[in-house]
C-alpha cells in the first residue's frame, strides 16, 4: 500500500515508514506540502469498525493536547485517519529512556488531567489508559493520539499487558469505565514516573489484574522517603481500591496537584541561573540553550524572579527575547532546506549587518536604540495601516499589513517602507495568530493575546517556517510559500493548518536584533484586529 485517498477531501496521502512505537497501524504520511501521521486498518472488518468509531470520537475535539483529526477515508477493505505530523515519540519511550525530574514527572500528570477533563466533559471515560497512547514533543508537551475502544465495556480477559498494568480493580469485573477508573490509571502512571516501576507487575494480564484487585499498594513512605509527603498521599488516594475514596474528578486532581508542582518548581528554580544575554531562566550549562551565549561556570544560582509578561521599560528588550527563541527554532525548522541555503552565494557587502565601529561609520541611525512603535489604524477585512517613518531602518518599517482569506488559504501581506532584501540577513518578519484559547504564548508583544501559531520569515530565505505553540515552546511543523516583490512579502498558509478555527486575531513584528530595531502592527499593548470574513467548514 503506497497511497491512500480520502473520500472526503480527495487528498492523496503517501504512506511512509511504520511508526511501530505508537502501535500497530501507525505510519508516517506525506502530501505535497507537509508531513502527517496516518493510522490505517486493512482487510479486517472488526478493526475497521473500531477505527471508524475512534475517528468519530476524535472528530468531537478541538483541543491542543488531543490529536486533531485532519482527514479520514477508505472503503470496505481499508480505513484510515489523518492526524498532525510529524509524530513525536510516545510517552512510553520516555518512561524507559529518560530520567525525569520530580517537577517534570508531575507536570506530565498535570497535562494528563487536562486531557482527562476534556474527555470527561464530553462524557467519555477512557478505560484503556496507557502511556503508549500519548506522544510527547521535545519540549515535554503531551498529545493524546489513541482513543481505541474508549468508553466501551472492559473485557479484562482480552487485554494486553500494558492495558492491564493501568486497569482499575473494579474494571476486572467487565464493568464500563468511569471517571474514577481513569484517575486510578493516572495514579499508576504517577507512581511509575516517580519510582521507575509500576506498583503491580505480572507475567500475564490476568496475574496483573488479580494483583490490582487483591494486593495492597507498596508502602511508598518506606521505599521512596525522598518523595514529598503530599505527593505520596495524593498517589495513595488515587490508587485506593475503592472508587469513592479517589478524587471525584480530573479537575479536583488537577487543583490539588497544581500548587504542589508550583511549590516544587519554585524550589527547583532556586538552583537555576539567569542568562546574561536573553535574561531567561536556564539550568547551569556551558551555553544558554535559547540564545547560545557562552556562560561562565562560576555563575552563582540566583533567587527565583517574578514572572514578567511584557512589563519591561523598553519593548526592545522583550522583542529581543522573542527573537532569541524564534531564531533558534527557525534554524531547526529550516534544517530540511539547509541544502538550499548552503548553495547560495555569500551575502553582498551592503546586506551584511555589522556594528558601527567595525565599518567606521558615523551613521548611527541604522544602529539606534530601541524605537517605540508608532500608531496603526485597523481597517476592514483584516487590513492594517501602519505609520511610515517611525523606525530608523526602512527595511523593517511596516506601512501596511493584511491577513485575509483567499479560497482555502490565508494570505498574509506585509509592506515595508524600504525593500525586502534578496540576500540572507538578520531582518526577520514574524506573523502571530491567536485563536482565543488558553494555550497560547503570552510573551508576544500584544498584552491581551496568547499566540498559538507563528510564521517566521527571514530576508533572503526561500521559505518561511510555520510554528505551533505547544504550551512550552515554539515547535516548527512545516514551511510556508513566500513571494517577495520589492518592499512587499506575501505568505500563503493553508486554512486547515490553523485547525479550522472560524475566527482569530493576528499581529506582525519586524525586527533586526543587531541594529536593535523593531516595529509592530498593531502597536504593542493594543488588542489585535480580528480577521474578517473567515467563516468556513470542512467541506469548503
Amino acid at each position: 500500500m503506497e497511497n491512500v485517498t480520502s473520500i472526503q477531501s480527495n487528498q492523496v496521502y503517501r504512506v511512509g515508514p511504520a511508526l511501530s512505537a505508537l502501535g500497530a497501524g501507525y505510519f508516517r504520511g506525506f502530501t505535497a506540502s507537509q508531513e502527517v501521521t496516518l493510522r490505517v486498518v486493512v482487510d479486517d472488518p472488526q478493526e475497521l469498525a473500531l477505527l471508524q468509531a475512534e475517528a468519530a470520537l476524535f472528530a468531537r475535539f478541538r483541543h491542543p493536547q488531543i490529536a486533531t483529526l485532519r482527514d479520514q477515508g477508505g472503503d470496505q477493505q481499508h480505513w484510515f485517519m489523518v492526524f498532525d505530523g510529524p509524530a513525536a515519540n510516545p510517552l512510553s519511550d520516555c518512561l524507559y529512556q529518560t530520567q525525569l525530574s520530580l517537577v517534570i514527572a508531575l507536570d506530565v500528570i498535570l497535562q494528563i488531567t487536562d486531557i482527562l477533563q476534556e474527555l470527561h466533559q464530553a462524557t467519555i471515560a477512557w478505560g484503556r489508559f496507557c502511556p503508549q497512547a500519548f506522544w510527547v514533543s521535545k519540549t515535554g508537551r503531551l498529545k493524546l493520539i489513541n482513543l481505541r475502544e474508549a468508553d466501551q465495556p472492559i473485557n479484562a480477559h482480552a487485554m494486553t499487558v500494558a492495558e492491564a498494568t493501568y486497569l482499575a480493580p473494579e474494571l476486572s469485573a467487565n464493568q464500563s469505565p468511569t471517571v474514577q477508573s481513569d484517575l486510578y490509571a493516572c495514579g499508576v502512571l504517577a507512581y511509575e514516573l516517580l519510582t521507575g516501576s509500576v506498583p503491580f507487575t505480572g507475567s500475564n494480564p490476568a496475574e496483573i489484574v488479580m494483583r490490582h484487585t487483591s494486593e495492597a499498594l507498596p508502602d511508598l513512605r518506606s521505599t521512596h522517603p525522598e518523595l514529598p509527603t503530599d505527593v505520596i498521599e495524593l498517589i495513595i488516594r488515587c490508587l485506593d481500591k475503592s472508587p469513592d475514596a479517589r478524587p471525584t474528578s480530573a479537575a479536583e486532581l488537577h487543583n490539588v496537584l497544581a500548587p504542589i508542582v508550583e511549590r516544587l518548581r519554585t524550589e527547583e528554580r532556586a538552583q537555576m541561573i539567569t542568562c546574561p544575554r536573553c535574561d531567561q531562566y536556564i539550568r547551569p550549562a556551558a551555553r544558554c540553550p535559547l540564545c547560545h551565549v557562552p556562560l561562565q561556570a562560576q555563575m552563582a544560582p540566583q533567587q527565583p524572579r517574578r514572572t514578567i509578561k511584557w512589563q519591561y521599560p523598553a519593548m526592545g528588550v522583550g522583542l529581543f527575547i522573542i527573537f532569541c527563541m524564534l531564531t533558534a527554532l527557525f534554524s531547526q525548522g529550516n534544517a530540511s532546506s539547509s541544502s538550499i541555503t548552503q548553495e547560495r552565494a555569500a551575502p553582498e557587502a551592503e546586506s551584511t549587518v555589522v556594528s558601527p565601529q567595525s565599518v567606521g561609520t558615523d551613521d548611527e541611525s541604522l544602529f539606534a536604540t530601541p524605537v517605540p512603535t508608532g500608531t496603526s489604524v485597523p481597517l476592514t477585512h483584516g487590513h492594517i495601516q501602519g505609520e511610515a517613518g517611525n523606525v530608523a531602518n526602512p527595511h523593517i518599517d511596516i506601512i501596511a499589513a493584511s491577513v485575509i482569506k483567499d479560497g482555502n488559504d490565508i494570505v498574509v501581506t506585509v509592506e515595508v517602507a524600504g525593500q525586502i532584501q534578496a540576500q540572507p540577513n538578520e531582518t526577520t518578519y514574524a506573523v502571530f495568530f491567536d485563536t482565543d484559547d488558553t494555550y497560547g504564548d503570552i510573551s508576544v508583544p500584544w498584552r491581551e493575546a496568547g499566540a498559538d501559531y507563528t510564521v517566521l520569515y527571514r530576508s533572503g530565505d526561500e521559505v518561511a517556517t510555520f510554528m505551533e505553540w505547544d504550551g512550552i515552546d515554539w515547535v516548527s511543523t512545516t514551511t510556508v510559500t513566500v513571494t517577495v516583490d520589492d518592499g512587499i512579502v506575501r505568505l500563503k498558509i493553508p486554512l486547515d493548518w490553523l485547525y479550522l478555527y472560524d475566527i482569530f486575531s493576528y499581529g506582525i513584528v519586524t525586527m533586526h536584533p543587531q541594529a536593535n530595531l523593531t516595529d509592530t502592527v498593531p502597536p504593542q499593548g493594543e488588542s489585535m484586529e480580528l480577521v474578517g470574513d473567515l467563516a468556513h467548514n470542512n467541506g469548503e
